[in-house]
Protein backbone atom coordinates (compact mmCIF):
# COMPACT_ATOMS: atom_id res chain seq x y z
CA UNK A 1 0.00 0.00 0.00
CA UNK A 2 2.61 2.62 0.89
CA UNK A 3 4.06 2.22 -2.81
CA UNK A 4 0.83 2.62 -4.17
CA UNK A 5 0.65 6.03 -2.21
CA UNK A 6 4.07 7.46 -3.40
CA UNK A 7 2.91 6.90 -6.70
CA UNK A 8 -0.19 8.84 -6.35
CA UNK A 9 -1.53 12.36 -6.15
CA UNK A 10 -4.83 14.22 -5.66
CA UNK A 11 -6.56 15.02 -9.33
CA UNK A 12 -7.97 17.64 -8.24
CA UNK A 13 -5.11 19.95 -6.96
CA UNK A 14 -1.86 17.46 -7.51
CA UNK A 15 -1.21 17.31 -3.55
CA UNK A 16 0.32 14.23 -2.10
CA UNK A 17 -2.25 11.68 -0.97
CA UNK A 18 -2.06 10.10 2.90
CA UNK A 19 -2.56 6.42 3.47
CA UNK A 20 -6.31 6.67 4.29
CA UNK A 21 -6.70 7.86 0.25
CA UNK A 22 -7.31 11.22 1.19
CA UNK A 23 -5.70 14.45 -0.32
CA UNK A 24 -3.09 15.86 2.80
CA UNK A 25 -4.33 19.36 1.11
CA UNK A 26 -8.15 19.67 0.05
CA UNK A 27 -9.97 16.09 1.36
CA UNK A 28 -10.76 14.44 -1.88
CA UNK A 29 -11.33 10.80 -0.94
CA UNK A 30 -10.00 7.73 -3.46
CA UNK A 31 -12.55 5.03 -3.29
CA UNK A 32 -11.71 1.60 -3.26
CA UNK A 33 -13.71 -1.52 -4.08
CA UNK A 34 -12.23 -4.83 -4.13
CA UNK A 35 -8.88 -4.45 -5.47
CA UNK A 36 -10.20 -1.25 -7.55
CA UNK A 37 -9.38 2.16 -7.05
CA UNK A 38 -12.56 4.13 -8.29
CA UNK A 39 -11.85 8.27 -8.83
CA UNK A 40 -15.50 9.81 -9.27
CA UNK A 41 -14.90 12.34 -11.42
CA UNK A 42 -13.58 9.62 -14.09
CA UNK A 43 -16.60 7.38 -13.65
CA UNK A 44 -19.75 7.02 -15.75
CA UNK A 45 -22.10 4.49 -15.77
CA UNK A 46 -20.77 2.17 -18.37
CA UNK A 47 -17.60 1.93 -16.32
CA UNK A 48 -19.69 0.56 -13.19
CA UNK A 49 -21.98 -2.14 -15.34
CA UNK A 50 -21.85 -6.16 -15.22
CA UNK A 51 -24.10 -6.63 -17.67
CA UNK A 52 -22.20 -5.71 -20.88
CA UNK A 53 -20.37 -9.57 -20.32
CA UNK A 54 -21.58 -12.71 -20.43
CA UNK A 55 -22.92 -13.65 -17.61
CA UNK A 56 -22.05 -16.90 -17.27
CA UNK A 57 -18.29 -15.84 -17.84
CA UNK A 58 -18.84 -13.27 -14.52
CA UNK A 59 -20.00 -16.34 -12.29
CA UNK A 60 -17.22 -18.25 -12.91
CA UNK A 61 -14.13 -16.75 -12.74
CA UNK A 62 -11.57 -18.78 -13.92
CA UNK A 63 -13.61 -19.45 -17.27
CA UNK A 64 -13.57 -15.62 -17.62
CA UNK A 65 -10.00 -15.62 -17.01
CA UNK A 66 -9.70 -18.74 -19.69
CA UNK A 67 -11.34 -16.63 -22.01
CA UNK A 68 -9.07 -13.39 -21.63
CA UNK A 69 -6.22 -15.06 -21.90
CA UNK A 70 -4.42 -16.67 -24.84
CA UNK A 71 -1.72 -18.99 -25.76
CA UNK A 72 -0.61 -16.38 -28.28
CA UNK A 73 -0.75 -13.59 -26.00
CA UNK A 74 1.71 -15.18 -23.39
CA UNK A 75 3.74 -16.25 -25.40
CA UNK A 76 4.36 -12.61 -26.99
CA UNK A 77 4.47 -11.35 -23.27
CA UNK A 78 7.15 -13.91 -21.82
CA UNK A 79 9.22 -13.49 -25.03
CA UNK A 80 9.45 -9.05 -24.37
CA UNK A 81 10.02 -9.74 -21.26
CA UNK A 82 12.78 -11.88 -21.95
CA UNK A 83 14.10 -9.47 -24.52
CA UNK A 84 13.75 -6.22 -22.18
CA UNK A 85 15.33 -8.21 -19.42
CA UNK A 86 18.28 -8.59 -21.42
CA UNK A 87 18.27 -4.76 -22.31
CA UNK A 88 18.08 -4.08 -18.25
CA UNK A 89 15.24 -2.54 -18.70
CA UNK A 90 13.40 -4.38 -15.71
CA UNK A 91 14.73 -5.71 -12.66
CA UNK A 92 12.65 -6.47 -9.15
CA UNK A 93 12.54 -2.75 -7.88
CA UNK A 94 10.74 -1.49 -11.72
CA UNK A 95 7.28 0.10 -10.97
CA UNK A 96 5.37 -1.10 -14.21
CA UNK A 97 1.58 0.18 -15.26
CA UNK A 98 -0.10 -1.50 -17.73
CA UNK A 99 -3.35 0.26 -19.69
CA UNK A 100 -6.33 -1.70 -20.33
CA UNK A 101 -5.30 -4.32 -18.82
CA UNK A 102 -8.62 -6.03 -18.16
CA UNK A 103 -8.61 -9.09 -15.70
CA UNK A 104 -4.61 -8.26 -15.56
CA UNK A 105 -3.34 -11.13 -16.81
CA UNK A 106 -0.46 -10.10 -18.21
CA UNK A 107 0.23 -7.56 -15.17
CA UNK A 108 0.72 -11.06 -13.05
CA UNK A 109 3.04 -12.08 -15.77
CA UNK A 110 5.39 -9.09 -15.24
CA UNK A 111 4.70 -9.40 -11.18
CA UNK A 112 6.79 -12.49 -11.19
CA UNK A 113 9.94 -9.84 -12.31
CA UNK A 114 8.84 -7.55 -10.18
CA UNK A 115 6.38 -7.01 -7.06
CA UNK A 116 5.33 -3.11 -8.39
CA UNK A 117 3.04 -3.97 -11.10
CA UNK A 118 0.07 -1.69 -11.62
CA UNK A 119 -2.91 -2.26 -13.93
CA UNK A 120 -5.51 0.04 -15.33
CA UNK A 121 -9.12 -0.13 -17.31
CA UNK A 122 -12.68 1.32 -18.05
CA UNK A 123 -14.66 -1.88 -16.74
CA UNK A 124 -14.88 -2.50 -13.14
CA UNK A 125 -16.21 -6.19 -14.42
CA UNK A 126 -13.29 -6.69 -16.16
CA UNK A 127 -10.84 -5.50 -13.20
CA UNK A 128 -12.94 -7.33 -9.87
CA UNK A 129 -11.36 -10.51 -11.28
CA UNK A 130 -7.72 -9.60 -11.31
CA UNK A 131 -5.19 -10.25 -8.44
CA UNK A 132 -2.99 -6.98 -9.10
CA UNK A 133 -3.85 -3.73 -7.56
CA UNK A 134 -6.15 -1.62 -10.33
CA UNK A 135 -7.35 1.70 -11.19
CA UNK A 136 -10.38 2.39 -12.83
CA UNK A 137 -9.31 5.19 -15.16
CA UNK A 138 -9.20 5.69 -18.99
CA UNK A 139 -5.24 5.51 -20.59
CA UNK A 140 -5.78 9.30 -21.10
CA UNK A 141 -5.80 10.48 -18.03
CA UNK A 142 -3.31 8.39 -16.04
CA UNK A 143 -1.41 11.78 -15.71
CA UNK A 144 -4.00 12.78 -13.28
CA UNK A 145 -3.59 10.54 -10.53
CA UNK A 146 -0.16 9.41 -10.72
CA UNK A 147 2.95 11.72 -10.07
CA UNK A 148 5.42 12.82 -12.63
CA UNK A 149 7.93 10.09 -13.38
CA UNK A 150 6.23 7.20 -11.43
CA UNK A 151 6.80 4.31 -14.08
CA UNK A 152 9.88 2.47 -15.13
CA UNK A 153 7.97 0.74 -17.49
CA UNK A 154 3.72 1.49 -19.16
CA UNK A 155 2.87 -1.49 -21.14
CA UNK A 156 -0.46 -1.48 -22.85
CA UNK A 157 -0.91 -4.68 -25.14
CA UNK A 158 -3.83 -5.24 -27.67
CA UNK A 159 -5.68 -2.32 -26.44
CA UNK A 160 -4.38 1.54 -27.90
CA UNK A 161 -6.91 1.15 -30.38
CA UNK A 162 -10.07 1.31 -28.22
CA UNK A 163 -8.47 5.06 -27.45
CA UNK A 164 -9.84 7.79 -30.04
CA UNK A 165 -6.97 10.09 -29.61
CA UNK A 166 -3.61 8.64 -29.86
CA UNK A 167 -1.86 12.02 -28.78
CA UNK A 168 -3.73 12.28 -25.25
CA UNK A 169 -2.22 8.59 -24.37
CA UNK A 170 1.07 9.51 -25.52
CA UNK A 171 1.14 12.63 -23.87
CA UNK A 172 -0.57 11.10 -20.20
CA UNK A 173 2.47 8.57 -20.93
CA UNK A 174 5.38 10.69 -21.11
CA UNK A 175 4.10 12.71 -18.25
CA UNK A 176 4.53 9.50 -15.54
CA UNK A 177 7.07 7.69 -17.29
CA UNK A 178 10.77 8.28 -16.05
CA UNK A 179 13.46 9.09 -17.93
CA UNK A 180 14.60 6.82 -20.12
CA UNK A 181 11.75 4.24 -18.98
CA UNK A 182 10.01 2.41 -21.58
CA UNK A 183 6.57 2.13 -23.21
CA UNK A 184 5.48 -1.13 -24.57
CA UNK A 185 2.22 -1.48 -27.28
CA UNK A 186 2.08 -5.12 -27.79
CA UNK A 187 -0.12 -6.96 -29.85
CA UNK A 188 -2.00 -3.83 -31.48
CA UNK A 189 -4.48 -4.36 -33.93
CA UNK A 190 -3.43 -2.40 -36.95
CA UNK A 191 -5.47 -1.88 -40.15
CA UNK A 192 -3.50 -2.00 -43.84
CA UNK A 193 -3.82 0.75 -46.67
CA UNK A 194 -4.89 -1.95 -48.69
CA UNK A 195 -6.89 -4.85 -46.78
CA UNK A 196 -8.34 -3.85 -43.84
CA UNK A 197 -8.50 -5.70 -40.66
CA UNK A 198 -11.56 -7.54 -40.32
CA UNK A 199 -11.51 -7.48 -36.80
CA UNK A 200 -12.31 -4.07 -36.50
CA UNK A 201 -15.76 -4.05 -38.23
CA UNK A 202 -16.62 -6.70 -36.03
CA UNK A 203 -16.09 -5.20 -32.87
CA UNK A 204 -17.48 -2.35 -34.18
CA UNK A 205 -20.92 -4.08 -34.69
CA UNK A 206 -20.77 -6.13 -32.09
CA UNK A 207 -21.17 -2.70 -29.73
CA UNK A 208 -16.97 -2.17 -29.14
CA UNK A 209 -15.45 1.28 -30.37
CA UNK A 210 -12.25 0.44 -32.08
CA UNK A 211 -10.46 3.04 -34.10
CA UNK A 212 -8.94 1.42 -37.98
CA UNK A 213 -6.04 2.81 -37.04
CA UNK A 214 -2.61 2.06 -39.78
CA UNK A 215 0.97 1.53 -38.64
CA UNK A 216 1.90 4.94 -39.44
CA UNK A 217 -0.09 6.19 -37.03
CA UNK A 218 1.19 4.47 -34.27
CA UNK A 219 5.18 4.89 -35.83
CA UNK A 220 4.28 8.89 -35.86
CA UNK A 221 2.77 9.46 -32.87
CA UNK A 222 5.32 7.79 -31.18
CA UNK A 223 8.02 9.62 -32.34
CA UNK A 224 6.24 12.40 -31.69
CA UNK A 225 6.78 12.40 -27.66
CA UNK A 226 9.29 9.72 -26.60
CA UNK A 227 12.89 9.70 -28.41
CA UNK A 228 13.56 6.85 -29.52
CA UNK A 229 11.69 3.95 -31.19
CA UNK A 230 11.83 0.15 -31.70
CA UNK A 231 9.81 -1.72 -34.51
CA UNK A 232 9.92 -5.48 -34.40
CA UNK A 233 7.84 -8.28 -35.78
CA UNK A 234 5.48 -8.65 -33.34
CA UNK A 235 4.53 -12.67 -32.31
CA UNK A 236 6.21 -13.69 -35.21
CA UNK A 237 7.91 -16.81 -33.62
CA UNK A 238 4.52 -18.25 -32.55
CA UNK A 239 3.66 -17.46 -36.26
CA UNK A 240 6.21 -19.04 -37.77
CA UNK A 241 5.70 -22.27 -35.34
CA UNK A 242 1.52 -22.33 -36.02
CA UNK A 243 0.23 -20.69 -39.19
CA UNK A 244 -2.68 -22.30 -38.55
CA UNK A 245 -3.92 -19.61 -35.72
CA UNK A 246 -3.71 -17.05 -38.71
CA UNK A 247 -7.54 -16.17 -39.47
CA UNK A 248 -7.15 -14.38 -42.48
CA UNK A 249 -7.03 -17.25 -45.11
CA UNK A 250 -3.88 -14.91 -47.00
CA UNK A 251 -2.00 -13.89 -44.92
CA UNK A 252 -1.90 -18.26 -43.69
CA UNK A 253 -1.11 -19.33 -47.08
CA UNK A 254 1.82 -16.43 -47.28
CA UNK A 255 2.79 -17.62 -44.46
CA UNK A 256 3.04 -20.63 -44.71
CA UNK A 257 4.94 -20.24 -48.78
CA UNK A 258 7.22 -18.43 -47.03
CA UNK A 259 8.16 -20.91 -44.00
CA UNK A 260 9.12 -22.90 -46.99
CA UNK A 261 11.38 -21.03 -48.80
CA UNK A 262 12.88 -20.62 -45.01
CA UNK A 263 12.73 -16.62 -45.61
CA UNK A 264 11.96 -16.53 -41.66
CA UNK A 265 15.45 -17.26 -40.96
CA UNK A 266 16.35 -13.87 -42.03
CA UNK A 267 14.01 -12.71 -39.11
CA UNK A 268 16.28 -10.55 -37.09
CA UNK A 269 17.82 -8.77 -40.03
CA UNK A 270 17.66 -5.03 -40.68
CA UNK A 271 16.41 -6.58 -44.22
CA UNK A 272 13.67 -8.69 -43.16
CA UNK A 273 12.12 -6.00 -40.23
CA UNK A 274 11.89 -3.42 -43.23
CA UNK A 275 10.03 -5.60 -45.81
CA UNK A 276 7.70 -6.62 -42.93
CA UNK A 277 7.05 -3.18 -41.67
CA UNK A 278 6.37 -2.29 -45.35
CA UNK A 279 4.05 -5.41 -45.47
CA UNK A 280 2.37 -3.91 -41.86
CA UNK A 281 1.28 -0.63 -43.53
CA UNK A 282 0.00 -2.26 -46.65
CA UNK A 283 -1.99 -5.80 -45.29
CA UNK A 284 -1.72 -4.97 -41.35
CA UNK A 285 0.48 -7.17 -39.05
CA UNK A 286 1.45 -6.87 -35.30
CA UNK A 287 4.01 -5.05 -34.46
CA UNK A 288 6.16 -4.82 -31.06
CA UNK A 289 6.70 -0.83 -30.37
CA UNK A 290 9.33 -0.33 -27.83
CA UNK A 291 9.33 3.80 -27.03
CA UNK A 292 12.14 5.20 -24.59
CA UNK A 293 11.78 8.82 -22.93
CA UNK A 294 14.09 10.80 -22.86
Amino acid sequence: MKTIINLLKCPVCNSNISENLKCEQCSYTISKKKNVFLYKQFLDKQMLREDNLNKEIIKNSKKFRKEIINKKGIFSVKKIIKRIKKDKKINKNSVVLELGGANGWLSEIVSKETSNVYNTDISFCFLKYGKIPSFLIPMNKIDKIFKKESFDIVWVNAALHHCENLDEVFKAVKYVLKKKGIFIISNELIVGKIIKNPDVKKANEAGAQDYPYQLSHYVNTSKKYLKTSIFLPDDLDYFIKNPQVIQTGYKRIIFRLIKKVGFFRLKDTFLFKKIYLAFGELFGAPVLIICEND
